[in-house]
């Protein structure tokens, strides 16, 4: 089941969450190395974890993390703007009607099959999201395996910029625009899931 959380907690106040940040840091600490604070030697919670973040978390009914992401305004402080703006050519699209999208986390137990229909899903309830509370656009930071990927989905995106070498990894920065029609054009990509389809054919975690 996908769950939309508003706002960060401290550790041991919410399972899901918890497992969320657990996740987190084995996916981008553990695994891919990334240099981003970790709390308790187990939560990677970093300064954009505030009561502004909002997640989309995919969990089985124990609270195990299957997938998540992270929006964040950006008429506050978020990655792009404040740590990424060489990232784009022209200005930082912000303003209230634009989330940014980060921390795209899914299960590394989940087998390839799983694993691509839960990043549906969570693409598809970032759509609906978005339609369903006036936003019009969102901005993120990926690198080059999340871009390619991105740029597949069928939505109207466009990168801010040509992709520089973060941490020797080209990493790019896009805005992706969300209007009536997106549902459409990521149906015809075969993206889209809709709700009542959500979460009703995800295989289990690999053994």
């Amino acid at each position: 089941m996908i769950q939309t959380l508003h706002g960060s907690c401290a550790p041991g106040t919410c399972a899901v969450r918890d497992n969320m940040h657990r996740a987190r840091k084995r996916v981008f600490v553990d695994l891919l190395k990334w240099d981003v604070p970790v709390v308790a030697g187990a939560f990677e919670r970093d300064e954009f974890d505030t009561d502004d973040a909002i997640y989309l978390v995919s969990a089985a009914d124990d609270s195990t993390h299957l997938g998540s992401f992270r929006f964040l305004p950006t008429d506050r402080p978020h990655l792009l703007g404040k740590l990424f703006r060489d990232l784009c050519d022209g200005p930082v699209p912000s303003g209230p009607h634009i989330l940014e999208i980060t921390r795209g986390c899914l299960s590394p137990d989940l087998r390839a099959a799983a694993r691509l229909r839960l990043r549906n899903e969570l693409i598809s309830a970032a759509v609906d999201y978005a339609l369903e509370n006036d936003v019009s656009a969102f901005t993120c930071v990926a690198d080059s395996s999340w871009l390619t990927q991105i740029l597949s989905l069928g939505w109207d995106c466009q990168l801010l910029g040509m992709p520089k070498l973060v941490g020797g990894v080209a990493t790019g920065a896009l805005r992706i625009r969300i209007e009536p029609g997106t549902i459409g054009l990521l149906q015809q990509a075969g993206t889209y899931i809709s709700p009542g389809l959500r979460g009703s054919a995800t295989p289990p975690l690999a053994a």
